[in-house]
């Protein structure tokens, strides 16, 4: 939850059967979303609301807050059920990015910066990781969101050799959920 969002915030409005609005909002943030267990209550009372089956109508909206200024706002949609489940408005794909160590040493490659550029809403989101060539297989496992209506992710690399030098890849669409960081771009 405190990966990716800021908080969630959910809003209820009850018109009950003699006019009146009730109103409600929780916000749910990650500390809260820990100590309450994800448990949140919101409530309305009784007014005029003569017909049992009409009492449990109400409306809920939601706010989505992501990390980088990315907001994701529903609309009003009808609910009658005592429990509101909440999923959010995308997905994560685990991308593990992985390489072959000797390959990188012949190549004299220290580490790799990867960018995934992802969309939520329309609106870009970055997830970034640096592996340096350590061990058997130099790897890491990322968590990208991405929207339902999925827009492709862009994936950029940029390797840094011994003795300061840089090569940037060309951007490219990740495809499955492998990413190979042993295959370096041609030197200009």
């Amino acid at each position: 939850f405190g990966k990716h969002v800021n908080y969630v915030t959910v809003q209820m409005k009850k018109i009950h059967q003699n006019g009146e609005r009730s109103t409600e909002e929780v916000v749910i943030t990650p500390e809260l979303f820990n100590n309450k267990n994800n448990s949140f209550f919101i409530t309305y009372g009784w007014k005029g609301d003569d017909n049992r089956e009409q009492w449990h109508d109400y409306q809920v909206k939601t706010v989505w807050s992501f990390h980088g200024g990315v907001q994701v706002e529903s609309k009003w949609q009808d609910y009658d059920q005592a429990v509101l489940s909440l999923l959010p408005p995308h997905r994560y794909r685990t991308v593990s990015i992985e390489a072959d160590a000797d390959r990188l040493k012949e190549k004299k490659v220290r580490h790799v910066v990867v960018s995934l550029k992802s969309y939520i809403n329309g609106k870009p989101v970055l997830t970034q990781t640096t592996i340096r060539n350590k061990g058997i297989s130099p790897s890491a496992l990322v968590d990208v969101p991405e929207s339902k209506s999925q827009m492709p992710t862009v994936v950029d690399m940029v390797w840094y050799l011994e003795g300061g030098k840089k090569l940037v890849g060309k951007p490219g669409t990740v495809e499955g959920e492998i990413l190979y960081w042993d295959e370096l771009p041609e030197e200009e």
